[in-house]
C-alpha cells in the first residue's frame, strides 16, 4: 500500500511541477516539459508527461491549443491567468488529496490488524 501512496503522491507533485511551468499566456509542449522536469532529477518518461498534460487538460487547468498539430502545445485557460488566479482551490485539492490519501494508508493499516479467523 505505502508503494502505490508514495506513486500517487510523486504523480500529483509532478502534475503540480508542470502547472508551476505555465507563465500567462505562454504555450509549451510536452517535450519542453519533460526536459524541465528532467532538470529537477525527476526520472519521468515522456508518456507520464504526456498522461499529466492529458489529466490536466480534463480537469480544465490547461488548455490544448492545437487539437490535431504536432507539436501539440498547451496554456492556461484563458479564464485563468496563471496559478495565482487557481490558488486556493488548488490549495483546497493539495489539502483534500491529502487528508483523503493518510485516511487510506490509517485504514489499511487498521485493517491488517483486525482478526478475521472468527
Amino acid at each position: 500500500m505505502a508503494a502505490v501512496y508514495d506513486k500517487s503522491i510523486k504523480s500529483f507533485a509532478r502534475r503540480m511541477q508542470i502547472l508551476g511551468m505555465f507563465k500567462g499566456d505562454q504555450k509549451l509542449t510536452a517535450s519542453v516539459i519533460h526536459s524541465g522536469l528532467s532538470g529537477t532529477g525527476d526520472d519521468v518518461t515522456m508518456r507520464s508527461v504526456q498522461r499529466g498534460l492529458e489529466m490536466l487538460t480534463d480537469g480544465g487547468y490547461l488548455e490544448l491549443v492545437n487539437p490535431g498539430a504536432k507539436p501539440l502545445r498547451w496554456r492556461w485557460p484563458k479564464s485563468k491567468k496563471s496559478i495565482n488566479s487557481s490558488c486556493k482551490f488548488s490549495c483546497d485539492v493539495i489539502f483534500s488529496t491529502t487528508l483523503i490519501n493518510n485516511l487510506i494508508v490509517e485504514n489499511s493499516d487498521a485493517n491488517d490488524r483486525i482478526n478475521y479467523s472468527r
